[in-house]
């Protein structure tokens, strides 16, 4: 699955938001490999997507609410969508643009009234197009709007949608190392990152004859086990080397090609932005044909690297309310410095710090 393009209105605190994964113009020399559909040239599509943001703009709450729309489109339940309504006085809603294995475009649109209106809860279309060896996805959005939307039973048409090849990760709902990726990948990923995080880790190796994927790590000279994603002695290690189990179990799904969408949102909090650059820079050289991921960070000095201006799209929060702006709107020459056009204001996302005033008066 490839998302092109999400609307979400009244969930969170998304108010006529939107968000869009093509760019029009080809790249000459990007960086990114196959930054288009597989056989479909002029369909771009963002292969990678950095997401930039200070604290609360909205950097996880718009990969939740992804989450939530694949997982209604996987389960058919509403409950998390109707439970991230911001206002229920008021309709709520979602368009989801996003290309299938069959290299058809789909639009997926739900309205879900408010509760007084309990007949005609939901207003469900579903539309699909397939794309052509010359289109690009604004083409292929042409013909597909041409025809207006198609009105349709919501649980029959979900059955018929193939949803799966995705993977979201938050801090909070760490995805743990022995759930993704062979055992060779998972063991390879998790050495190199557990020991490059904390010096003390001298050896991390597999535990033989146990039916699970499990894991000892030498530290200090003790062992400790790590299975089922859990340590026995979690206390013995830092913030960042915990987040390290979660993106070694995260780079293992990319390496193996298991998922196709990744979301990393933020698990680098506690690692020094040197390595969380390196990482960063492994994940995206890992990704196959037709793979996509949004990788989610307030560490500028991402900015710094060599990828082209569209990967970056920054959040911020005016009002209460989330918007995208996207890099290449701002600063369009490809020698331009990203970070000192931040550092400068001139995409307007530094945050408003006038309260520290009354600290320093």
């Amino acid at each position: 699955m490839i998302v092109m393009k999400v609307k979400l209105d009244n969930l969170y605190a998304f108010k006529d938001f939107e968000i869009d994964m093509s760019y029009p113009k080809k790249t000459v020399k990007s960086s990114i490999e196959s930054e288009h559909l597989h056989r479909y040239p002029n369909f771009r599509y963002k292969k990678v997507n950095i997401i930039i943001g200070s604290n609360a703009s909205g950097k996880t709450t718009l990969g939740k609410a992804m989450m939530n729309i694949l997982n209604f489109i996987t389960t058919k339940r509403t409950g998390e969508l109707e439970a991230s309504i911001r206002d229920n006085t008021r309709p709520a809603s979602f368009t989801f643009d996003f290309v299938d294995r069959e290299y058809k475009l789909n639009r997926m649109v739900l309205d879900i009234m408010p509760s007084t209106n309990a007949r005609n809860r939901y207003v469900f279309s579903y539309d699909s197009e397939v794309i052509r060896i010359r289109d690009s996805y604004q083409t292929c959005v042409t013909r597909l709007e041409s025809r207006g939307r198609t009105y349709c039973d919501l649980s029959n048409t979900l059955n018929a949608i193939d949803s799966s090849g995705w993977v979201f990760s938050y801090p909070d709902e760490r995805m743990g190392i022995g759930q993704s990726g062979s055992q060779e990948t998972q063991l390879k990923t998790l050495r190199a990152i557990l020991m490059t995080l904390d010096p003390s880790i001298t050896d991390v190796r597999l535990l033989e004859g146990v039916k699970d994927t499990s894991f000892i790590i030498e530290k200090d000279g003790r062992e400790v086990l790590l299975q089922n994603g859990k340590l026995t002695a979690p206390e013995r290690f830092s913030s960042g080397t915990l987040e390290g189990i979660t993106i070694a179990g995260f780079l293992a799904g990319i390496i193996d090609g298991l998922y196709g969408f990744y979301y990393c949102d933020e698990h680098f909090s506690y690692i020094h932005s040197y390595i969380e650059k390196r990482i960063l820079g492994i994940m995206i050289s890992k990704l196959g044909m037709d793979d996509q991921l949004f990788f989610t960070t307030h560490n500028e000095t991402v900015l710094e690297e060599n990828l082209p201006k569209h990967a970056y799209t920054f959040l911020v929060r005016e009002n209460g309310i989330i918007k995208a702006l996207y890099a290449n709107d701002y600063v369009q020459k490809p020698s331009a410095n990203l970070r000192r056009a931040v550092e400068n204001d001139i995409i307007r996302v530094i945050p408003d710090d006038c309260h520290l005033d009354d600290l320093e008066d």
